[in-house]
């Protein structure tokens, strides 16, 4: 009978298996890397994104603002009569200030039987109420205006048969602060100067 113990094959320590080893090691490295380098683009996507977007809405609220600004130009002018009494002095328009809707003067026979100052009324709070956004409201329990501008301002300036309309409203990112003494509407916080955006139109009335 062969009592020969069989003999265990030694394990290959040599070369061979520290290179595999240390490719181990550099494919796990490889993979942390492209980890980062993908983690710091999906990152830098996402800030792109967010900057995209804010500049979108910047610019649809200044355009939207213009429009307001045009819109009440062309009230005033069709309504040369009532000139001075749009003027809105220390009192802007804005965010809810008129408390409750005057007499319509919208339509054929409302239109026409509406005097010079009702006119003016209706058009000042049809103004706010477009300024506000108030024909769009929030679908959450607050109910608020979603359609206008952000924190608004109007102001109608008249002297003699010069106006100037002025609408402020607030921005997302901080700026220099485009008002002045002439271009002043409404009452702002110090802390918020920097995020306001600003609107002026100038015209000159036809003498009546």
């Amino acid at each position: 009978m062969d009592m020969t113990m069989p003999i265990s094959p030694v394990p290959d320590c040599g070369p061979t298996q520290g290179r595999r080893s240390r490719q181990r090691g550099v494919g796990l490295l490889e993979v942390m890397v492209t980890v980062i380098v993908v983690s710091v683009g999906l990152i830098g996507m996402a800030g792109l994104q967010v900057a995209t977007k804010r500049a979108g809405f910047q610019a649809s609220q200044r355009t939207l603002a213009l429009s307001l600004a045009n819109d009440m130009m062309q009230r005033i002018t069709l309504n040369p009569v009532s000139l001075t009494a749009y003027a809105t002095g220390s009192a802007p328009v804005g965010s809810g200030s008129i408390a409750s809707a005057p007499t319509k003067c919208l339509g054929g026979a409302a239109a026409a039987s509406c005097t010079a100052a009702q006119l003016v009324a209706w058009d000042m709070w049809e103004w706010e109420q477009r300024i506000d956004g108030a024909s769009t409201l929030n679908k959450d329990a607050s109910n608020a205006n979603a359609g206008g501008l952000v924190s608004p301002s109007g102001c109608v300036v008249v002297n003699g048969t010069q106006v100037r309309v002025i609408i402020n409203w607030r921005g997302l990112v901080a700026t220099t602060d485009p008002a002045d003494a002439n271009t002043s509407c409404g009452t702002w916080a110090t802390a918020d100067l920097p995020y306001r955006q600003q609107v002026v139109i100038n015209s000159v009335m036809s003498a009546l």
